[in-house]
């Protein structure tokens, strides 16, 4: 009975090593990040080489000039890049031949040297260390390179850290940012409330790739409610309704008060509607919408560009003044067109709803069901969608162009279009949409760029 004890407790313990061994984390660069990391990306080459349908051999055809360096770093495992409260900026990644990856470095131009079981290597603006199992890189000038080594020698050899940066990433997606708005480039620009500090707002935003898209999406955390009581959810009330297959249809739902403040916080904007309101009461028309509103463009012309908007109405009180507006034309009791800066605009209301054209050809269509337009899902918050196809056929010489390319052409016409959609106020998703599975287009281009 003894020996049998043993035996199990021997066969137990070499079953746990053998689990830990194939279940252990050896994602050893995310054990580098500071854990004052006030913004973080996090990219997994293997999940963005798959959802392209390809293998890391196929991207060192195009890659060739990087020599070793694919054999001397993991690209199984994610590439982490960082921000720190201390000034850090840098990029982690996982090791996977230290002896090539000194060799790669050299031939690059570094300055290396060995100390205390970490290679250094070095240029005018790069320090970087490394051991067996992870790479550190920071930006950094010749002048402020020595005084980074203490700090570096402690990342390598701390243990994993709770890096919020991190683990408040949300999404899904090869490629991962957590970061504060003050941190993306400057022309970047965010029409923030006068009390919101870009420090004080946090991107959380990945970028993903489906069957059949593209898909970019983002969420926004601010201690202030940044598009407080602007957007409610749609009904989908305007669904259907307008011209058929538009280039460009965007739909929200919201009331005329927000509408109002929102257009009068751009300079422009209230310029505008300081002049339209010498004419007609535009004020008092925008604040009778309360619900879903649809801009929708049907076709893609710059020279005459058509577009209508509609929007569900809470009363039609403004009617009552028609006969005081100025350089206005009354069709009928809730039809009229209006001169503006040289411009005509048709305008009215119809089953309830306010309808805003500039041709008579959009008025007419103005809330009558046509087959073939847009359902707009309802719940949203914003959903928005643009035609690809129709503003690929809209430039000839592209299309010439794209004769003589098969692969490039195929790569374009197998995109579908792009929506813009939030099912919460500070929630946004960007989609590519295609016809063809993402990597069977992907697979076409890289015959092409590899001639095979």
């Amino acid at each position: 009975m003894k020996k049998f004890i043993i035996a199990l407790v021997c066969l137990l313990l070499v079953g746990l090593g053998a689990y830990w061994f194939f279940h252990r984390d050896t994602d050893r660069a995310r054990d580098v990040v500071p854990e004052d990391a006030t913004s973080a990306i996090m990219f997994q080459p293997a999940e963005f080489i798959e959802g392209l349908g390809l293998d890391l051999h196929d991207i060192l055809k195009l890659a060739s000039s990087y020599g070793d360096l694919d054999g001397a770093i993991d690209l199984t495992k994610p590439v982490y890049a960082f921000t720190s409260e201390k000034g850090l900026s840098g990029i982690s990644l996982n090791v996977k031949d230290a002896k090539k990856l000194l060799e790669s470095a050299s031939s690059f131009g570094f300055a290396n040297e060995q100390k205390e079981g970490l290679n250094w290597v070095a240029n005018d603006n790069t320090i970087a260390c490394f051991d067996e199992d992870k790479l550190l890189i920071l930006n950094a000038p010749v002048t402020e390179q020595n005084a980074l080594r203490s700090e570096m020698e402690k990342l390598m050899s701390q243990s994993r850290q709770d890096v919020p940066a991190l683990s408040d990433m949300k999404q899904d997606g090869f490629l991962r940012l957590n970061t504060t708005l003050d941190k993306l480039p400057q022309d970047v620009n965010f029409n923030l409330p006068a009390n919101v500090k870009l420090s004080d707002v946090r991107l959380n935003a990945a970028l993903g790739i489906g069957k059949k898209d593209i898909t970019l999406s983002a969420s926004l955390q601010s201690p202030e409610p940044l598009m407080a009581n602007v957007m409610q959810p749609i009904k989908g009330n305007l669904s259907g309704m307008g011209p058929s297959a538009p280039v460009f249809w965007l739909c929200t739902s919201m009331k005329g008060e927000n509408l109002l403040e929102l257009l009068r916080s751009q300079p422009q904007l209230r310029t505008a509607l300081l002049g339209l309101n010498m004419a007609v009461d535009v004020d008092m028309m925008l604040k009778a919408i309360d619900g879903d509103i649809s801009i929708v463009v049907p076709k893609l012309d710059l020279k005459n560009p058509d577009v209508l908007l509609m929007a569900t109405l809470s009363n039609t009180e403004f009617l009552g003044n028609a006969d005081d507006w100025d350089n206005v034309t009354k069709i009928s009791p809730s039809d009229f067109i209006a001169a503006y800066e040289g411009t005509q605009t048709y305008f009215g209301v119809k089953n309830g709803l306010l309808y805003v054209a500039t041709s008579q050809q959009m008025a007419s269509q103005a809330a009558l069901q046509t087959v073939g337009a847009m359902d707009i899902p309802s719940g949203k918050f914003l959903y928005a969608s643009l035609n690809a196809g129709q503003i690929i056929k809209s430039y000839p010489g592209l299309t010439m162009m794209l004769s003589v390319m098969p692969q490039v052409r195929d790569a374009v016409e197998a995109i579908d279009g792009v929506t813009i959609s939030a099912d919460a106020q500070q929630n946004f998703e960007l989609s590519l949409k295609t016809k063809k599975p993402v990597k069977d287009i992907i697979s076409n281009l890289v015959k092409l760029l590899t001639g095979k």
